[in-house]
């Protein structure tokens, strides 16, 4: 999971225009991050949600962070200001334990909210 931080700042403080000039590149960045195998999606507002198929938690870990840093360097502008955009990343392995999507997707989301209270723009993974 990938959730814009402080998005709502930037809906009240620079309009909505510019709020969907952020997801839309922000979403870019994201789908130019991945493979073409991997399954890319917005889930609602400026959350994100990522599938990575035969993927190691190692490789995951990796590349979603690359993609942390990539998306730190985008420069938005609005009225006259630069507008800096981090994002905060939940992750959660598959492990064929029988979970299903539903928990995996729970656990990355539990992951995200913990990146989020320790400080945002950053990763988390989940640990069971």
């Amino acid at each position: 999971m990938i959730d814009i931080d402080y998005f709502k700042r930037i809906n009240d403080r620079y309009g909505h225009s510019t709020g969907d000039n952020v997801i839309r590149d922000v979403g870019r960045a994201i789908k130019d991050n991945f493979r073409s195998t991997d399954i890319v999606g917005r889930v609602g507002g400026e959350e994100f949600s990522v599938i990575l198929p035969e993927t190691k938690i190692s490789n995951a870990i990796y590349i979603t962070e690359k993609l942390r840093t990539n998306i730190e360097c985008l420069v938005f502008h609005a009225n006259n200001e630069k507008i800096k955009i981090t994002v905060s990343i939940g992750i959660a392995e598959y492990t064929c334990n029988g979970e299903s999507i539903e928990s995996i997707t729970k656990y990355a989301d539990k992951a995200l909210y913990t990146a989020k209270r320790s400080g945002r723009n950053r990763l988390m993974v989940y640990k069971p």
